[in-house]
């Protein structure tokens, strides 16, 4: 699961959270507002997996939208080897796997929804992967994922996949793919219609369909 470190950003990236001055507190604020919309303390063995447009996704038995009013909206905890990449829509949460072998959206009933198919791109043996979405609905989902083709990824025999590719949400199908830059950084638009990938000095910018 994605921890909380920096500064999370709610997926229209217009609220964005805080931690402290207390212990465990978190503050969210949107846009230029001088007071937060929200304010959560965590207690022991919670963790924030991502922020919502008023509130924060807190996972412990369940993962929970909680808000000034308390909890709006209640999600299954993903299992073992999953992480919650975010909020797709107030109403599905986008879960990935560290194997490389699942995207899908997942609704508070539990039903799952593939939003791309990552085992086309996925290469024998995963060294990382990671998603990010759009900031504009419908969603599109940035994923990122290298490995080796031979070999293991400790001993790849020169052999390094790396890949990104992006996904419509929406309809789950394949809008882009590329090969990146070793240590690239990858990152894409609010309107989910270009990909920057920067590596050292170098910035590269694909224009998406």
């Amino acid at each position: 699961m994605h921890s909380h470190g920096g500064l999370p950003l709610a997926p229209s990236r217009t609220a964005m959270a805080i931690t402290g001055p207390g212990n465990a507190q978190f503050r969210l604020y949107e846009g230029s507002s001088k007071e937060p919309v929200a304010e959560l303390w965590t207690s022991k063995g919670q963790s924030i997996a991502a922020v919502a447009e008023d509130g924060f996704l807190v996972c412990q038995n369940r993962c929970e939208v909680v808000g000034p009013a308390g909890t709006v909206l209640s999600f299954p905890l993903p299992g073992f080897g999953y992480y919650i990449v975010g909020l797709l829509t107030p109403e599905r949460l986008l879960v990935a796997d560290y194997a490389g072998k699942h995207l899908f959206a997942e609704t508070s009933a539990g039903d799952k929804v593939a939003v791309g198919d990552v085992a086309k791109i996925r290469p024998p043996f995963i060294g990382s992967t990671s998603a990010e979405m759009s900031a504009v609905e419908p969603r599109r989902i940035l994923y990122r994922v290298d490995g080796c083709l031979l070999g293991d990824y400790d001993d790849c025999y020169g052999v390094v996949f790396r890949r990104f590719a992006v996904f419509d949400s929406e309809t789950s199908t394949l809008v882009f793919r590329h090969s990146y830059s070793p240590g690239a950084d990858l990152k894409i638009s609010p309107n989910g219609r270009v990909v920057m990938e920067q590596s050292g000095p170098e910035i590269h910018l694909f224009r998406l369909p």
